[in-house]
């Protein structure tokens, strides 16, 4: 048997069928869910973990949602943690923001090793490729020939490409210009291999220069704040 249901002003009425009427959150969260992919699940774990890492209940997300102009009701949050409500594009940068993090850690794993992370429903590689990938450090590995990259004179310029494309705020220096300080950057180069000689990966090196560059940089500044009060 049909219902009939009232507005507030009690002028308009619209029959409702039983079924419609009963149909749970739930039931709606199971059919609409079908279809997620990888990524769209690795949201909702992310945007948990990262809550209650910083002790954040879905009442405070949802605040500081609201206070960056991206309104996200607690209970709303709470369906995005559960996979049970899709997260738009605005709603993905919004929540990065609140919770000090790139859209990038929400999309991935929040570890970088051998372990397989799914990329679409057809595409998968380890979470280190992915990460590396994801902050544009070189191609993603979908056809045989990138996994040649960089043995191959055509995978080594397509990813210079891909750097040049996907990192804009990092220089990149033709050849020519690189090589002209080639006498001044042996040392370096041969201070590196050194170090990769007694064990030291790459990765610790590039954090090493990185923090080294930070500190160098924090120390100048410190340094001028005293002159100024001196």
């Amino acid at each position: 048997m049909a219902e009939t249901v009232s507005d507030v002003s009690g002028l308009i009425k619209i029959r409702l069928t039983p079924n419609l009427i009963r149909m749970t959150d739930e039931q709606r969260a199971v059919r609409g869910a079908v279809n997620w992919g990888p990524t769209s699940k690795a949201v909702g774990a992310n945007v948990r973990n990262l809550r209650e890492k910083r002790g954040l209940s879905t009442y405070d997300v949802a605040g500081r949602l609201k206070r960056v102009g991206r309104p996200i009701a607690p209970s709303a949050v709470a369906k995005i943690e559960r996979s049970e409500r899709r997260v738009d594009i605005d709603d993905l940068v919004a929540l990065a923001v609140v919770l000090d993090v790139s859209p990038n850690a929400l999309l991935l794993p929040a570890v970088a090793d051998e372990s397989r992370v799914g990329i679409t429903s057809e595409v998968s590689t380890s979470s280190s490729r992915a990460w590396q990938w994801a902050t544009g450090e070189r191609p993603l590995d979908t056809s045989a020939e990138a996994k040649e990259w960089p043995d191959s004179p055509e995978m080594y310029e397509r990813g210079r490409n891909f750097r040049r494309t996907n990192r804009p705020h990092v220089p990149h220096m033709p050849f020519e210009e690189l090589f002209a300080h080639d006498e001044s950057l042996r040392p370096i180069w041969a201070a590196v291999q050194h170090a990769l000689d007694v064990g030291v990966p790459m990765d610790a090196i590039k954090t090493y220069l990185n923090m080294r560059e930070q500190a160098d940089e924090i120390k100048a500044r410190r340094e001028r704040k005293g002159d100024d009060h001196g």
